[in-house]
């Protein structure tokens, strides 16, 4: 007899902490490289252009984690055969949903759908009630043949 989790649902926003962190990371790294690249602007002009371009990838860079920190509601549910993903308010997309980093008390899920790659934080204290079943299914779940598959194309 084949085993697997039970069925849980979570409804989660992005993380307080999470938020803070992603968007104090993105401004520090954005505010150090403008600050050296200031720096050796100010000391010669010699080979300005290639030096120019570095804060503009910087600023795009920090820019790129600030989607991160969206506070938008999402809702990620275990039916016991498969994932699905979505907004609370509409239908939800089967999922491929992985375990990005673990720290026990808060866990950065990547989660695969038809629509894209959504990262999902969630922490221990927000999510106290549906906790264990969340990480018994994310570890013991076994997805069957219908659930989404991972991309093909791309970064892992």
């Amino acid at each position: 007899m084949s085993q697997t989790a039970s069925p849980v649902v979570v409804t989660a926003g992005a993380d307080r902490r999470w938020q803070i962190g992603c968007r104090t990371g993105a401004l520090l790294a954005a505010s150090g490289v403008s600050a050296w690249w200031w720096a050796l602007w100010t000391q010669d002009a010699a080979g300005l252009a290639p030096r120019a371009l570095l804060p503009l990838a910087t600023w795009l860079a920090a820019a790129s984690l600030w989607p991160l920190t969206r506070a938008e509601l999402w809702e990620l549910r275990w039916d016991g055969s498969q994932w699905a993903f979505g907004r609370p308010d509409a239908s939800l997309d089967p999922a491929a949903v992985r375990v990005a980093l673990d720290l026990n008390g808060w866990l950065l899920l990547r989660i695969n759908t038809a629509r894209g790659r959504q990262w999902l934080a969630l922490s221990h204290s927000r999510h106290r009630p549906t906790w264990h079943g969340l990480r018994c299914a994310l570890y013991c779940a076994r997805p069957t043949a219908a659930a989404h598959p991972e991309p093909t194309h791309g970064a892992p």
